[in-house]
């Protein structure tokens, strides 16, 4: 199983970086803008190949990779060569740079969306997404919020009757649209027998089940003793369109989840005074290879599903406005269309400072994720 981790993990690494580099190149060579280098990998080279104009090179390690085009990392501002040349990324129109720049997210955020309508179209166009924060609306589709079952105590009442993975549809009749609504209703109904109306989220099963809560119980389990979280139930609707789109509509809905809890993270740690949570939502390649472990337990489908979402997590990161990545690189060509003394020089600098940030909170990364998945790894 471990060897197996290992391979899909490398894929998967390597599937999400090809695509996003191979937009960059396919943009270039479509624009015909010279492309003097493809590579994957980092070194050592194990192969090297020069066709036409452009050398191809896969490094061993396949965790990154480049594109050298020809003009785009010129910091020789008295360099006229390369800004006259028509077939440098310099001589450009702002239209063509642009679509060079974010080709990469574009191919990241295409390849999610021809997985995620696999996916979707596999569990009727139903999915399930865990929320950080519950009062978020997803833009697309028919959103019911519902508590999930994920783990059960031994001593639990519910122990065989609750699986995890269980979705809370009713309790006792009543329709359930909120984890809070969840612990209520049981604390409302201790030491009572409680109807719930469950689906499993594996099985695909509905089912009725009593329990009869406890009136005493330990202070950390509750009456049900269950371990139990709140996500959105989407449903992407039943028409012919929304099923075709629904690939798209679910790119768009998980990019705005992104950012919009990324912010509500960001407040939280200013307002709270604690960083905790907002780094425990952030994963780096350990991180990556702890989740890939789980998930290649439950199947197929499970690690499309993480390709994509890796590979949607890989765009919306590169658009963050940080120098060295994608959403920097656009951020820097919009002041250079307004402000000319905006050189290739001082944009090179500051990227240069940009890339140690990244490197540092790649190290950052690394160590936390260690310590917080050092139980699934090892």
């Amino acid at each position: 199983m471990e060897i197996l981790t290992i391979i899909i993990f490398l894929l998967i690494i390597g599937a999400v970086i090809f695509i996003h580099e191979f937009g960059h190149f396919l943009a270039a060579k479509l624009s015909n803008v010279k492309v003097e280098e493809f590579s994957i990998g980092f070194p050592p080279v194990i192969f090297q190949k020069k066709k036409g104009e452009t050398v191809y090179s896969l490094g061993l390690i396949p965790l990154g990779g480049f594109n050298k085009i020809y003009g785009m990392d010129e910091i020789n501002d008295s360099d006229e060569k390369s800004v006259q040349d028509e077939r440098s990324y310099r001589s450009q129109s702002f239209i063509v740079k642009l679509f060079i720049i974010l080709a990469g997210v574009i191919m990241n955020f295409l390849l999610a969306s021809l997985i995620f309508y696999f996916v979707l179209f596999k569990s009727n166009f139903e999915f399930l997404q865990p929320l950080i924060f519950s009062d978020y609306q997803f833009p697309i589709g028919s959103q019911k919020n519902v508590p999930v079952i994920g783990a059960v105590s031994d001593s639990s009442p519910a122990k065989d009757i609750l699986l995890p993975q269980d979705v809370i549809l009713k309790v006792n009749g009543e329709e359930i649209t909120s984890a809070v609504q969840f612990q209520k209703l049981i604390e409302e109904n201790k030491g009572q027998q409680i109807v719930l109306e469950v689906k499993n989220l594996q099985s695909k099963e509905i089912r009725t089940v009593s329990v009869v809560s406890r009136q005493v119980y330990p202070e950390n389990e509750g009456p049900l003793g269950v371990a139990f979280s709140e996500c959105a139930y989407l449903n992407y609707g039943s028409s012919a369109f929304s099923k075709i789109a629904s690939g798209f509509s679910h790119t768009y809905n998980l990019t705005h989840f992104t950012f919009v809890t990324l912010g509500d993270l960001i407040s939280y740690s200013i307002q709270e005074k604690n960083g905790e949570a907002l780094a425990s939502s952030f994963i780096g390649p350990v991180g990556i290879f702890a989740v890939t472990k789980i998930t290649v337990e439950e199947g197929f489908l499970a690690v499309l599903n993480l390709l994509a979402i890796i590979s949607l997590g890989l765009g919306a990161a590169n658009l963050l406005p940080i120098p060295g990545l994608d959403g920097g690189k656009t951020l820097f060509l919009c002041i250079e269309s307004f402000n000319k003394k905006f050189t290739p020089k001082i944009q090179a600098q500051i990227e240069n400072y940009g890339m140690i940030f990244i490197i540092l909170l790649a190290i950052f990364l690394i160590v936390k994720d260690f310590i917080q998945f050092k139980e699934i790894i090892f």
